[in-house]
């Protein structure tokens, strides 16, 4: 896996498994995940450095049409789906992990996180399938 994903690109696998369970594809062969990441990085959805700007056009380059409806604290609708934001403050730590759309984590790119256990939801990003 490339390092800048390895090191901050929780926000980006959370978006991968996302899509995972969406899709027949295999999503999470490394080498498909670091093609989508260069190719998402090339297409400024996303920086190098992992940070976000578009994450429904990388869900679309991953194969799922999906509408970002922004942050939120609501739970999810039918055909809506979550991606949590959590800070930890003591160590000023940002993660994202997948949600099971009433606010808990249902996926953590990082196994079991030390901001994701002890740190509190910041905020949620909202997805809705679009057909």
């Amino acid at each position: 896996m490339l390092p800048a994903i390895a090191e901050s690109g929780c926000y980006f696998m959370a978006l991968v498994e996302a899509t995972a369970k969406r899709s027949t594809r295999l999503l999470f062969a490394v080498p498909l995940v670091n093609s989508v990441f260069n190719r998402c990085v090339a297409k400024q959805y996303m920086r190098g450095d992992c940070y976000i700007m578009y994450p429904d056009k990388i869900l679309e380059t991953l194969g799922v049409q999906a509408a970002y409806l922004g942050k939120t604290t609501r739970p999810c609708a039918d055909n809506e789906f979550e991606i949590l934001h959590w800070y930890y403050e003591k160590r000023n730590w940002h993660h994202f992990t997948g949600g099971d759309g009433e606010g808990h984590v249902s996926y953590d790119p990082w196994g079991i996180s030390i901001t994701a256990t002890l740190g509190v939801l910041k905020s949620k990003r909202l997805f809705r399938e679009v057909s």
